[in-house]
């Protein structure tokens, strides 16, 4: 929402505390003031966790404007700075509103790699790749979704609810391309947690031979010492087949936001550096 509004929003917050009964103004601001403190305290760092947020934000630079501000004087010049001021502060915010109205209907990179790996790899082909979401949306084979019966036999928790989604998602299939799809993933990680992150296979590339890997799919969304080294070694034996570079540069780099990782970007210099939402993807084919 921009720096100007936030600012106005604290502002907003005194004013209200200084102006209404403290039975009204308590009420209004426990609610920010206990889920800000909950965010800081003992939750992620991510910024859409403040969502909640910005509603309470709005009403306080609205009041801070209108019922604090535009009341002090009856001067007309006066009362029109204050409307003129209070518009500029929202032009970075709709600035950057209609930006993101703009990427959103934009093709998605991870829509467009599954266009192509639709297009040019054979179904039943076997692909890793490294993340169960920045990654083309390719969809697993009958076989694969039906061993993960087996993780399910094995699981207490909501055993029936995961057979369900593993039944709507074969019958799903009817008429789809599918494909053989691995999860890249290392010894640290709580392995087969979860149904979406298999069948699960190691960074290492004689493991993808063994397992008769084609093609390898990474995001420059995430990262970690284990997926920078295999990377470095699968550029010296696998080809680059294709690249989807949300930026309207082309350039194939991670986002400027490290912390918020997300398909949308929150920070304007990752905002207006898009040209379509999701992550840069680069396609890599084995050499045999």
């Amino acid at each position: 929402i921009g720096i100007g509004l936030v600012i106005a929003g604290f502002l907003g917050f005194l004013a209200i505390l200084l102006k209404e009964r403290p039975s009204k103004s308590l009420f209004f601001i426990s609610f920010p003031a206990v889920f800000y403190m909950h965010l800081v305290s003992a939750s992620q760092r991510f910024s859409r966790y403040a969502l909640p947020l910005i509603p309470f934000f709005a009403i306080g630079a609205a009041y801070f404007f209108f019922t604090f501000l535009y009341s002090l004087k009856t001067n007309r010049l006066y009362k029109f700075l204050v409307v003129l001021l209070s518009s500029i502060l929202l032009i970075p915010t709709a600035a950057k509103s209609l930006k993101a109205d703009f990427l959103f209907s934009s093709l998605d990179t991870r829509v467009a790699a599954t266009r192509w790996v639709e297009e040019n790899i054979p179904p039943y082909s076997r692909i890793a790749v490294d993340h169960t979401s920045f990654r083309p949306q390719i969809l697993q084979t009958k076989e694969q979704l039906s061993d993960k019966k087996k993780i399910t036999e094995a699981q207490k928790g909501l055993r029936d609810v995961k057979e369900r989604k593993i039944e709507l998602s074969i019958r799903a299939l009817e008429g789809k391309k599918t494909y053989n799809i691995y999860f890249l993933t290392y010894q640290g990680e709580t392995r087969g947690q979860f149904l979406s992150t298999v069948p699960f296979i190691d960074y290492d590339i004689e493991a993808l031979s063994n397992a008769k890997i084609e093609y390898v799919v990474v995001n420059l969304n995430t990262t970690h010492p284990e997926k920078e080294e295999f990377v470095s070694n699968l550029e010296k034996k696998a080809d680059i087949v294709a690249e989807f570079s949300p930026y309207n540069d082309g350039v194939m780099r991670p986002p400027h936001d490290r912390i918020d990782m997300t398909f949308m970007p929150i920070s304007s210099k990752d905002l207006y550096a898009r040209k379509t939402t999701g992550p840069s993807i680069v396609i890599y084919r084995i050499k045999r």
